[in-house]
């Protein structure tokens, strides 16, 4: 993957770009999404479609030092659903309010993705966010919480990556911090390793446009003249993909979104409700999975007598022996500015704050 150092918005003025114009809690009031979840992200991406893929610095503390060589082995545990914003992992771009929770305090990668606003203690999703947004957030200055600070529970700890420690370096083993870098005093600028971790995160997750690869057949997929299939790679916006809406795959020559429609793959304008015909998901094993149907995608038969085009058939999952493998792979180099701001609708948004 070519370097996309140039497009991090961590030190202003060294290898970024200037989006001070952008650095507003903007909420496009469909089901309260929160289309910009909040200022300083490290990353940003506007979709075709005006989806804003950001990243963030946020904080994690322990409540044990001696958890945190478990968590660098086995990941986060999830908080349980008797907790303010349910079930999830806790984190916050607030230092102050993560600090209290225990002695030790991660400095963290987090991709909130579709985020659910919750300003009132009586709103109705408040724990029950999960099935339609991928993260639930609680402003600063609120009255949801005692001390009304900022906070962020978000579904998976697939949305996180580990940069470092910030607080409790001190109280570590030293085989642990061989294992970690002792951030304290970084607030939230990256340096060269954190930006490696950034461009892994960005790539696995699929969020920055990239192609989308079937390991299996060694193609890429591509959508052209009302066809989806599969094809030696191009580099053409045809085949470049981004997760957008959360669990949408969005393309970059259209801004349309891969959408199974009554059987036949289309690509169709993205419903940022619920539409089940457009959700998608990369499982641990790599296979590309249609959410409503637990049908997987895969290489079918070539379309061609050479085989350069192959077309694409959708199976039940339990009914396979095998399933192709899909990966994200960047492929192209990254533009060093924001492509899409000119498609983002603005003028719908409610509020600039």
């Amino acid at each position: 993957m070519r370097k996309i150092s140039s497009f991090f918005l961590s030190e202003k003025g060294k290898n970024s770009v200037d989006v001070t114009p952008f650095l507003f809690f903007i909420y496009h009031r469909m089901s309260d999404v929160c289309t910009i979840f909040a200022k300083d992200p490290v990353w940003v991406q506007t979709t075709r479609s005006g989806f804003r893929q950001q990243l963030f610095v946020m904080y994690h503390s322990t409540r044990e030092v001696e958890n945190v060589a478990r968590i660098l082995d086995e990941g986060f545990n999830l908080s349980g659903s008797d907790k303010v914003l349910g079930n999830g992992l806790y984190v916050s771009r607030d230092l102050n309010k993560s600090a209290p929770y225990g002695p030790v305090t991660f400095k963290l990668l987090v991709y909130p993705g579709k985020t659910k606003t919750i300003q009132r203690s009586d709103d109705p999703l408040k724990t029950s966010w999960h099935k339609e947004f991928s993260a639930a957030w609680i402003p600063p200055h609120n009255s949801v919480t005692p001390a009304g600070l900022e906070e962020t529970c978000v579904k998976s700890a697939a949305q996180v990556r580990i940069l470092g420690v910030v607080r409790g370096w001190e109280y570590l083993e030293p085989y642990t911090k061989g294992r970690l870098k002792n951030d304290a005093g970084t607030s939230d600028r990256l340096d060269l390793q954190d930006n490696k971790v950034l461009e892994d995160m960005i790539e696995q997750l699929g969020i920055v446009y990239s192609s989308l690869v079937n390991l299996d057949q060694n193609k890429f997929l591509e959508a052209r003249g009302g066809q989806v299939y599969l094809t030696e790679w191009n580099g053409s916006a045809e085949q470049q993909w981004s997760r957008t809406w959360d669990n949408c795959l969005e393309q970059k020559a259209s801004g349309l979104v891969l959408t199974l429609d009554g059987g036949s793959l289309i690509l169709d304008e993205v419903n940022p409700q619920t539409d089940s015909r457009q959700k998608w998901r990369l499982d641990g094993k790599g296979r590309f999975v249609h959410k409503s149907s637990n049908m997987v995608l895969t290489g079918n038969i070539p379309l061609d007598p050479a085989g350069t085009f192959v077309s694409l058939k959708l199976d039940r999952l339990q009914a396979l022996q095998g399933c192709d493998k899909w990966r994200f792979r960047c492929l192209f180099e990254i533009r060093e500015k924001d492509d899409f701001v000119e498609y983002t609708p603005w003028q719908s948004l409610l509020s600039w704050t």
